[in-house]
């Protein structure tokens, strides 16, 4: 009886890191975002470390494992992440003492405004402009 249930055990240890992948990105050791790829073609990102093995209830965004996203943070002081996704989103805010998430859709003249620039053929973040790329489908991340 005892082997049997080591055996699920492990095989349920397995299924779980087999079908869900979570990972920690920071670019200034600080602050970090947590992405959790999940069975379903679902993905949690929260602008902090998240360890729990249940689905987040405050402030997080959830979108497609295929897309690719921006995360903007404006200053040290500002409680806040500005977010842009390539797929389909929804954004949970309900908690204060955690980064507030806002997305770059929603206001994207002012946000253009203050964070790209035109180089004469494509519109680009400013270099001093603190972000993560994050492609989702291939774990892949560019920092800035």
């Amino acid at each position: 009886m005892k082997k049997i249930a080591l055996i699920l055990i492990i095989v349920l240890i397995f299924f779980i890191g087999f079908i869900e992948n979570r990972s920690f990105y920071t670019n200034d050791g600080k602050r970090y975002i947590t992405v959790w790829k999940m069975y379903g073609d679902t993905c949690y990102i929260m602008p902090y470390k998240y360890y729990d093995l249940l689905n987040p209830t405050t402030n997080y965004i959830v979108t497609a494992n295929t897309g690719f996203c921006d995360i903007i943070w404006q200053d040290e002081q500002t409680n806040q992440i500005i977010f842009s996704c390539s797929k389909i989103y929804r954004i949970n805010n309900d908690r204060t003492d955690l980064p507030n998430i806002v997305d770059y859709k929603s206001n994207q003249l002012y946000y253009d405004n203050i964070f790209t620039y035109f180089d004469g053929k494509y519109k680009l973040y400013k270099k001093e402009l603190n972000y993560i790329t994050v492609n989702i489908l291939e774990d892949y991340i560019y920092l800035k």
